[in-house]
């Protein structure tokens, strides 16, 4: 047999199994659809008062649902990598592991993209042939040609978190440790910006001038969870198909506005990496590697000390009184357990509680000489 009959059998039992894995996800697409089109179209298809409200209001459902579907799929699509037996199974299949990886990873997206391009597109129906404002359909094209990248990033993202893990819990806290990362660190930079100014005003009444003096931050942590940047982009267009007014990205530009664009350049950049990341590092994945301790990077063994850290030097920076004691006593517990889940043991060792111990401390140390 020539290297090219070799090459031609490999890509066309690639191409067999990228058929059979896309009628596999016939049912999760369903009961996508299903969700969607009861959080989505139900709703304005029934609505009885102001179609305009309906309308955003569903908007903003389908908004959320599809959020948690990206978050959620990686955990339908690579469920073959965190059980032992299913992973012999695949990994004996005459398909590079590396492309049987892929296949997943694409037709887990093409399965949700598919579920979105169907209710979204019947909904445009339903908004063009109901609605009774000043409709500004033009930002629905916006709106979903927007929300096809920015869902790939939150689905790339999790996807990458959620393979580092393995196994089905660890990879489930791999995911919860990174939606709240990013936005942790950013509330740092929310403190160090910020600045007191003061407003000065006239008071018709009794005729004397007053000022009171206000906090403004220019970061906002907010923006900078991995699925704020499809969030508020949805709002965004929903409120402009609505006709109402939402100031984003409008001239000169705002805090809010700034701190999405941030945002999104930190994720896009991310979703790439974390592309690039899963493709090459397929290829070094072993079996023997399933349902044991998780030792990726992307996990434990930088978040724990992480957010021990962070979470006392918060506590001990902007609480008072006992309550500074009481929490500090909470993370530590609660710090101990997710490292015994890391460790599979109630002794988690002297290195790992050397770790905790120094987090705990300069996180705590930190706060109260600020």
């Amino acid at each position: 047999m020539t290297a090219a009959t070799t090459c031609d059998n490999k890509t066309g039992k690639a191409t067999s199994y990228f058929v059979y894995r896309l009628k596999k996800c016939l049912i999760p697409f369903g009961i996508i659809l299903t969700v969607a089109v009861i959080m989505y179209l139900l709703p304005m298809c029934i609505a009885a008062g102001s179609f305009r409200s309906e309308y955003y209001n569903a908007a903003i459902n389908l908004d959320y649902t599809f959020i948690i579907v990206c978050i959620a799929m990686p955990v339908w699509a690579f469920g073959y990598k965190m059980n032992k037996r299913s992973t012999d199974l695949y990994f004996s299949l005459p398909v590079k592991r590396e492309k049987l990886f892929m296949v997943h990873y694409i037709t887990g997206f093409l399965t949700i993209i598919a579920a979105y391009t169907a209710v979204f597109w019947v909904g445009f129906i339903i908004v063009v042939c109901r609605h009774t404002w000043h409709l500004q359909a033009i930002n629905q094209l916006w709106l979903y040609l927007a929300s096809v990248p920015l869902l790939y990033i939150i689905y790339s993202l999790y996807s990458f978190i959620y393979t580092r893990a393995n196994n089905v819990l660890d990879g489930l806290l791999f995911m919860l440790f990174f939606t709240f990362a990013l936005m942790l660190l950013s509330t740092f930079a929310e403190r160090a910006t910020s600045y007191i100014d003061t407003e000065y005003y006239y008071d018709d009444i009794d005729g004397q001038w007053y000022n009171y003096t206000y906090r403004v931050y220019r970061v906002y942590p907010e923006c900078y969870l991995p699925f704020a940047p499809f969030n508020l982009i949805c709002e965004l267009f929903a409120d402009r198909t609505a006709g109402y007014n939402n100031d984003l990205f409008s001239l000169p530009l705002d805090y809010a506005s700034v701190n999405l664009i941030v945002s999104m350049c930190i994720y896009v950049v991310l979703s790439a990496a974390a592309t690039l990341g899963m493709v090459l590092g397929e290829r070094r994945s072993k079996a023997e590697n399933c349902e044991q301790v998780s030792e990726s990077w992307f996990g434990y063994k930088v978040m724990i000390p992480f957010y021990a850290a962070s979470l006392c030097f918060y506590i001990t920076r902007y609480t008072g009184g006992i309550w500074v004691y009481t929490l500090l006593a909470l993370i530590i517990v609660i710090s101990y357990f997710i490292t015994a889940v890391y460790k599979r043991s109630l002794k988690i060792g002297w290195k790992q509680a050397v770790i905790l111990a120094a987090s705990i401390i300069i996180g705590s140390a930190i706060g109260f000489i600020v």
